[in-house]
């Protein structure tokens, strides 16, 4: 009598293990990029292309399971990773504005009139106190700002387009590699006859 087994193959790692490795890649390549928008005030698409690595490499490196599930987790952790960037792009631009005002002070002064280079540290202090708003009012002036918001959402817009261009070359290959390598029943055959091996899917035996 002829034997045939199907044995499926479990699959191999953990989607959930991916999805935290994936977060963690997000979140490096998000603080980053936020770094490096500060630094530049600029976008680059190679940034996209490096924030698609890190997420895709924190998600390999935690094991996570090969598939159309990792193509989804990387494209979205890449979403978050240009959200949480630019949410630290913005509060790193005000909070620069924020420590600058003391300067501004000073200028607004010796247009008014003011011989500043003469003024102690007490007198510029006074000023500061009466003319600076203090943090949270500041923070709360430029996020309720409606020009500050247009510009926001045209820069997030902006840096997910960049990123999305950065990034496609990596998810392609993701799925790519995922169709070289499907998650596929293993077959395993008994004892067989060439003419038998095509009845495989037959539940019928011979004797």
């Amino acid at each position: 009598m002829e034997q045939y087994e199907i044995n499926r193959k479990p699959a191999q790692g953990s989607i959930l293990r991916g999805l935290i490795g994936a977060l963690l890649g997000a979140i490096l390549g998000g603080v980053l990029w936020g770094v490096i928008g500060i630094l530049t005030q600029q976008v680059f698409i190679v940034a996209g292309l490096g924030l698609g690595f890190l997420v895709a490499g924190g998600y390999t490196l935690f094991k996570g399971r090969e598939g159309a599930a990792k193509i989804v987790i990387v494209a979205l952790c890449v979403i978050l990773a240009v959200v949480l960037g630019e949410g630290l792009y913005n509060v790193g631009m005000i909070e620069q504005e924020f420590r600058a005002m003391p300067q501004y002070v000073r200028e607004y002064l010796q247009e008014e009139g003011y011989n500043v280079a003469s003024m102690s540290e007490e007198t510029l202090q006074m000023f500061n106190s009466m003319l600076i708003p203090s943090r949270d009012e500041f923070y709360l002036d430029y996020l309720h700002n409606a020009d500050w918001q247009s510009n926001a959402v045209t820069n997030l817009g902006q840096a997910l387009l960049f990123a999305a261009l950065g990034a496609v070359g990596v998810i392609i290959s993701l799925g790519k590699k995922n169709k070289e390598t499907p998650e596929t029943e293993e077959v395993t055959v008994a004892s067989r006859t060439p003419v038998e091996f095509n009845r495989i899917d037959d539940d019928s035996t011979s004797a």
